[in-house]
Parts: C-alpha cells; sequence; structure tokens
C-alpha cells in the first residue's frame, strides 16, 4: 500500500506519543537535551540537524494572521510550500461525519456488525494495531470498502479502551464517505473521491486534497482510491489550514457543526478528551491533533514529514506548523508539537 521507489515504509502516526510531548511540553522541560525557551529555540536546533529543513509556520491571532518559514538561514518570507500532513487527514474525517450528523444523515451511536462511528473517531472501537503490522510487513496491500466491511466484521475486539488504531479510523472514512457520497448523489463513493468534493465544494479549500505529493523530496507514493487513504494521506499548505482551523472557531451559522466535532465524546485520561479525531485539552480547551509521515531513504534514514494544528477557542488562536524534518526518531518526540504548542501559549 505505502511505498517509496519499492523500499518499505512504516506507520508512525502516534497520537498517543503526541499527547504524552504536549503534557511535557506545558513545563517546557528539555528536547533532546536542548533548553526550551522560545519556538524559535527549537526551530534552531532542527535545521541546524537537517540543513535541508523548511518549517512553515502560520498563525492566526484573534484576526490577524502571520504566516513565515524557519530554515538554516532564519526566519524567511513565507512561501506556500505543499506538505503531506498526515494523521491530521482524520479530522478532516471527523468534521465531514459532523456535517452528515446535522443533517440527519448518520447516526453515531447506532451499531450493527459494526462498532458505532463514535467508537471509532475515539479510538475507542477496540481493534488493535495489527492492521498497521500487516501493512508494513506488506506496503502493497489495498482495501476497498466492501474488504474494509469484511475486514472489520471478522475482528474479535473490546470495545471502551482507547487504543490508537489507523484501521478503526480508515473504516470511519470508509462509512462516511459513502455516507456523503449518498448526500451529493456522487456517482464515486470512494473516501478519496468523496473527501475531495467535501474540502472543496463545503471547506472552500483550494490548495487542499487526498492522496498528493507534498513539495519536498521523500514523500509517501499513495494508491488512488484505496480506503486506507482516510488514515493519512492529504496534502495542504499553512494557509490552507489557518483557514480550516478558523472554521471551528466560525460564529457562521454553516459552520456551527464542526463544534460538535470537537465536543469531548470519550475521555483520553484525566488531562484529555477525544472528540472526532480531534484531542481537547481539558483545563485550557486547546485543540489539537498531530501528523508524522515517516519513510526510509536510500540510506535507510528516516525522512519525511511532521505536522501540528492546534485551536485555542479561549484566545481565539489557531497555530499550524509542517515541516519537511523528522530528525527525531529515537525518541519519538513530535518536535512540531512543542512549537506549536508554545506558540499557542505566547
Amino acid at each position: 500500500m505505502l511505498e517509496k521507489n519499492g523500499r518499505s515504509c512504516k506507520w508512525l502516526w502516534g497520537i498517543v506519543a503526541g499527547v504524552m510531548i504536549i503534557a511535557t511540553a506545558v513545563g517546557l522541560v528539555l528536547y533532546n537535551g536542548v533548553n526550551l525557551q522560545r519556538p524559535e529555540d527549537l526551530m534552531e536546533e532542527i535545521v541546524s540537524k537537517q540543513n535541508d529543513a523548511v518549517i512553515s509556520v502560520g498563525i492566526w491571532d484573534n484576526g490577524v494572521e502571520s504566516k513565515y518559514l524557519y530554515t538554516v538561514r532564519g526566519k524567511e518570507k513565507y512561501v506556500p510550500y505543499t506538505y503531506q500532513i498526515g494523521s491530521i487527514t482524520k479530522t478532516f474525517t471527523g468534521a465531514m461525519a459532523a456535517y452528515e450528523e446535522s443533517k440527519g444523515n448518520l447516526n453515531m451511536q447506532e451499531e450493527t456488525t459494526l462498532p458505532a462511528l463514535d467508537r471509532l473517531v475515539t479510538h475507542t472501537s477496540g481493534f488493535s494495531d495489527e492492521w498497521e503490522q500487516m501493512i508494513s510487513a506488506n506496503p502493497d496491500v489495498t482495501f476497498t470498502k466492501d474488504e474494509m466491511y469484511e475486514l472489520a466484521a471478522s475482528v474479535e475486539r473490546t470495545e471502551g479502551e482507547f487504543l490508537y488504531s489507523n484501521f478503526g479510523s480508515a473504516l470511519a472514512g470508509t462509512i462516511v464517505s459513502e455516507c456523503y457520497a449518498a448526500d451529493r448523489k456522487l456517482n464515486n463513493t470512494s473516501y478519496q473521491y468523496a473527501m475531495d468534493d467535501y474540502i472543496a465544494h463545503e471547506l472552500g479549500l483550494k490548495h487542499t486534497r487526498v492522496g498528493g505529493r507534498g513539495d519536498f523530496k521523500y514523500n509517501y507514493n499513495w494508491h488512488d482510491q484505496d480506503e486506507m487513504l482516510a488514515d493519512g494521506a492529504i496534502t495542504s499548505d499553512v494557509g490552507d489550514l489557518l483557514e480550516y482551523g478558523k472554521l471551528y472557531l466560525s460564529s457562521n451559522d454553516k459552520y456551527s457543526y464542526l463544534h460538535n466535532a470537537v465536543k469531548p465524546r470519550a475521555e483520553f485520561d484525566e488531562d484529555y478528551d477525544i472528540g472526532m479525531f480531534w484531542i481537547i485539552e481539558k483545563e485550557s480547551g486547546i485543540i489539537w491533533h498531530n501528523g508524522e509521515i515517516d519513510i526510509d531513504d536510500e540510506n535507510g534514514n528516516s525522512v519525511g514529514y511532521q505536522s501540528f494544528i492546534g485551536i485555542s477557542p479561549q484566545d481565539n488562536r489557531v497555530v499550524v506548523v509542517l515541516s519537511n524534518a523528522i530528525c527525531n526518531t529515537e525518541d519519538e518526540t513530535m518536535y512540531t508539537d512543542i512549537i506549536g504548542y508554545l506558540l499557542l501559549n505566547e
């Protein structure tokens, strides 16, 4: 399913690791031996390790927007580079689900032979990581909608406890996109086609799509109309993601359904709740998600993308951080999370 010039790829879109890093970021602790005081300190550390790194930053603060790049030359004028955004893709599935729920077309609590959508979007459906292991072992495997449903119905699982699952996330995408396609009377019901339609017609984003390549050297090569695209195949840029984040803060009735996507639907732990794939910090109300595309280059080094989007309803602020650098696979620290979190709390 996932390959880069015939080389094996890894699924490392770890929301659980991201939660733990966010928790420590509050205290501005060490990152790989670096004492964090400002977001720029960490960006300087990243570009010093990977001199072709391009970190794109966007901040929308109560109506005032700023965008810039950070490279080995320091802070630079913004260029709208496109990045593969990994698991932030899942929040778009949540947004589409909220849209169809608001129209009365989806019952998020209904259970059939499949788990309820509420279970899927909160990672409490009981699907384990065995699917990710299978995909890692066979990068060329792809899934149709019928295959998704057949596999899902055959798995023994115990619902209730948080267990991050890419397969469960993709199954949510399959169910929701089929509903959306029927609602829009689309001829093609694949996740890719339906989500591209939703992004263009409902969200109005012009530079965001499913299955594209980023503007940098290393990318996942996705198979068109594979249902696993729902796990992390969207490409976007800072400008579009800022607009996307702002929709969750909008008072426009057209987007009021998005407020339901970021309401708590399950509890992760004493500090965090889960909405429709969004992580919600209980104390501050900050809403966020991260993404990572991690592949091996020709020398066996980890390369790819990291991404973060955070929304602070209390401060009326949106922060987006996109990077083409990994740099930190030994401890799996999501440095874009820390940069984003620091910027949200400036």
